[in-house]
């Protein structure tokens, strides 16, 4: 996070409460002592000021984030989850993956009677997903914090004791951990160095802040850094992987044709309000969370629009016939 309050007088040393006014960081004993030692504390204090706006910006970027993508996963929900249990900090989800229960050949109900709490939602969304939140929402976080000069990274990671999720399917007898796949986050840096952390889908993890401190997201949570990409890789492999035969490449293919959806639905909110994403980070608190609120629900209702009217049962199947030729 940004820097703490400091408790020694920044001229002389002694204990001090007389807050700078401008950064709330350094103090001073006194007027004289804060006169004395402001030509060499006001690049400081600018960049002190410069760094906690734009650590607002990436936190509210983050938090708005997080739940478009909640909204768009959970409308284009895929897993059939009949059952979810927690055992000694385990969460087991039971998935009946018979085709026949699928809506449109790919789509179920997200299981919002089954999810106990908030955390158990966002687990139970973003249950087995990698490069889904910075790769389908790569635009849309990029109108989010352009003309920043962020430094923007996705970082591939070994998680430090993340909660294990086991997924039982019932209709073929194999079991699969989330604890089996690295994890994504994104990096972002200042032009002062200042560097924070984007978390769209720790949730499955136990992860459930969307926005870290850098340092403080490291030390807590990651084990590994395994790879460090261009924000936009993401992106290009959803984009290519969506152009494979089989099931795979169709869900990838599919979660693209919804995101046109989505971005439609922003841009037409843009428009209507005369707000863009970017405009909307820097309101005053109550006013943020009220459009933040706005902007995800026009999206979630894009998506479901999107959803009830499509019909991928043919290719779908065409594309389960080549894993089956091809396993």
């Amino acid at each position: 996070m940004t820097s703490k309050a400091h408790v020694n007088c920044s001229n002389c040393g002694e204990p001090a409460l007389r807050k700078c006014t401008k950064c709330y960081v350094h103090v001073y004993c006194n007027k004289k002592c804060q006169s004395t030692n402001w030509d060499l504390h006001k690049t400081v204090c600018q960049k002190i000021r410069q760094d906690t706006w734009l650590e607002k910006i990436v936190e509210r970027t983050a938090i708005l984030t997080k739940e478009l993508y909640l909204a768009f996963r959970q409308e284009t929900y895929d897993r059939k989850v009949v059952k979810i249990e927690e055992n000694q900090g385990k969460i087991i989800v039971h998935d009946d993956d018979r085709y026949s229960l699928r809506k449109g050949g790919c789509f179920v109900d997200f299981p919002h009677n089954l999810v106990k709490t908030q955390n158990m939602k966002d687990a139970i969304t973003c249950t087995l997903v990698r490069q889904d939140g910075s790769g389908y929402f790569h635009g849309l976080i990029q109108q989010m914090i352009r003309g920043l000069g962020l430094c923007v990274e996705e970082v591939e990671v070994a998680l430090r004791d993340p909660r294990p999720m086991q997924i039982i399917y019932s209709g073929r007898p194999l079991t699969q951990y989330n604890t089996s796949y690295t994890h994504f986050v994104l990096r972002l840096k200042s032009a002062s160095g200042a560097t924070w952390a984007i978390d769209i889908t720790g949730g499955q993890y136990g992860i459930h802040r969307a926005f870290w401190d850098w340092a403080d997201y490291e030390e807590k949570n990651i084990e590994l850094i395994k790879t460090v990409l261009d924000f936009g890789k993401n992106k290009q492999f959803i984009e290519a992987s969506s152009k494979l035969q089989g099931e795979g490449g169709m869900l990838y293919a599919i979660g693209l044709q919804a995101m046109v959806h989505a971005e439609k639905a922003v841009k037409k909110w843009e428009q209507g309000s005369r707000k863009e994403l970017s405009m909307i980070l820097a309101e005053p608190e109550p006013e943020f969370n009220r459009l933040k609120e706005e902007v995800v629900k026009i999206v979630r209702q894009a998506v479901k629009k999107f959803v009830s009217g499509a019909d991928y049962t043919k290719p779908m199947e065409e594309a389960r016939r080549h894993d089956a030729k091809n396993p």
